[in-house]
């Protein structure tokens, strides 16, 4: 049914294209033409859209479902995250190897906050042994 009237409705505008090529003789540019021409709904082209609609609300309603299963991807930037993150640990006050300390532990999700004087020691003897604060500009910088 669809396909007739996809063919009754594309002939119509190629009888009228016809008209008006053998009436007015239009130059190749001619803006109506062009639009008649325009007009043309390919069978195909209709119903890949259609379906392409259907599918994208399949696929957003099955994304919205599993969003916070723990295989799925968090929404947000991790790039944004660390930033934050490392905002916050520049707020400490102390040394440089305070910051980073405290940085590796919102990483880790460890509240540097909550932690004792003697754990904050441990937890810093430690990560002066840790290639990425070694390598660190940080670790020759003394913090005013």
């Amino acid at each position: 049914m669809a396909t007739a009237h996809f063919q009754n409705f594309n002939s119509l505008l190629e009888v009228l294209r016809g008209q008006v090529l053998s009436q007015y003789q239009p130059v190749e540019e001619d803006a109506a033409l062009k639009a008649l021409e325009a007009m043309q709904v390919q069978e195909e082209d209709y119903f890949c859209q259609v379906t392409h609609r259907t599918w994208d609300t399949i696929l957003h309603a099955i994304r919205e479902a599993h969003k916070n299963d723990t295989d799925s991807a968090p929404d947000g930037s991790n790039g944004m995250k660390l930033i934050r993150d490392a905002k916050k640990a520049l707020a400490v006050p102390g040394s440089y190897l305070d910051v980073f300390t405290a940085l590796m532990c919102t990483q880790l999700q460890i509240r540097y906050e909550k932690l004792s004087e003697q754990e904050r020691t441990v937890l810093k003897n430690v990560m002066k042994k840790t290639p990425a604060y070694k390598d660190s500009p940080l670790s020759r910088m003394k913090r005013r």
